[in-house]
């Protein structure tokens, strides 16, 4: 099967609980893709039933994640101009930046995350993808922000070709994406915990992610091998053994199914938070071991923070 992004005729398919669909992953670039590709209809109707962002968490981490990003866009950009930042979900992350005098817009397709930043926080974030919002938005923009969205996209280079758009000649793009190349990823296969079928349908190593953006006119700047929005690494081996063991998220619904993970009951039950905590707690030590390994080296993290440059 020829690979969407390096168009390589050289993959396999990756062993996981996913039914309906299957990651392939590339021999040469190590980009994961499902198969087949999912339609927007098969898309709509997940989006609308089993996907969801929980509001309270999202904005209880925005100011880490606000935090953590200023610096970088700082760096990038000295003087606040016009941002947009892609799946801005409530829109806590971009009210700091407009916070900071950035003129700030969102895109975001959750009806619901929409309407709650544009009236808790008086943004303008416009409901729909970025296709259905192109022509309501204010190019062009200096700084572009996506975090966890690209990996959403079905047509990637479609995607990120209409991103170069709408920024300025000296524009620059932010993202955040799971590492397909990580230790956790290589170790766990179908049953990563970013294997999420099927609403991340490509799934990016660093080589295929610069690939993509070189080819939709970006230069790549810089890539950050981190742990980011990811469990510790040890924590994810064992929840792929567990899923192994126990065949969770091969029963229920397609999307339950599909998904590969524990299914919101089996959240909800008491037993399996405390074994939940008490796993976490029981890692700690192994969990700081591989994040010391991970400054040298040794293993690879599971999340990808990408800077590159409009060109």
């Amino acid at each position: 099967m020829i690979c969407p992004i390096c168009r390589v005729d050289d993959s396999v398919s990756i062993a996981g609980p996913q039914k309906r669909w299957r990651y392939q992953r590339c021999v040469k670039c190590e980009h994961r893709w499902l198969a087949p590709i999912p339609d927007e209809r098969e898309l709509a109707q997940h989006y609308n039933s089993a996907y969801a962002v929980v509001r309270e968490t999202y904005i209880a981490q925005a100011a880490d994640k606000a935090r953590e990003v200023t610096p970088i866009i700082k760096a990038l950009s000295a003087q606040p101009g016009r941002m947009l930042e892609i799946g801005c979900s409530y829109g806590a992350l971009l009210k700091a930046f407009q916070d900071q005098g950035w003129e700030a817009d969102g895109v975001e397709i959750d009806a619901r995350a929409a309407e709650f930043a544009r009236t808790q926080y008086g943004l303008n974030v416009l409901e729909g993808t970025l296709e259905q919002t192109k022509a309501k938005l204010r190019p062009p923009y200096d700084v572009v922000m996506m975090y966890h969205v690209v990996e959403h996209i079905s047509d990637p280079l479609a995607f990120c070709r209409l991103v170069r758009t709408i920024m300025s000649e000296r524009g620059v793009l932010v993202l955040k994406t799971p590492n397909a190349s990580s230790t956790a990823s290589r170790q766990t296969g179908g049953w990563w915990e970013w294997a999420l079928a099927p609403e991340h349908v490509h799934l990016y190593s660093p080589a295929s992610l610069e690939m993509l953006l070189r080819q939709t006119g970006f230069a790549l700047r810089d890539t950050v091998l981190r742990r980011g929005d990811a469990t510790p690494v040890p924590y994810q081996l064992a929840q792929a053994a567990i899923k192994r063991l126990t065949g969770v998220g091969r029963r229920g619904s397609a999307a339950t199914a599909d998904n590969g993970a524990a299914p919101p009951a089996l959240r909800s039950f008491g037993w399996y938070r405390v074994i939940d905590g008490a796993a976490r707690v029981v890692m700690t030590p192994a969990n700081l071991a591989f994040a010391a390994a991970a400054r040298f080296g040794v293993v690879t993290e599971s999340e990808l923070l990408v800077t590159a440059d409009a060109r």
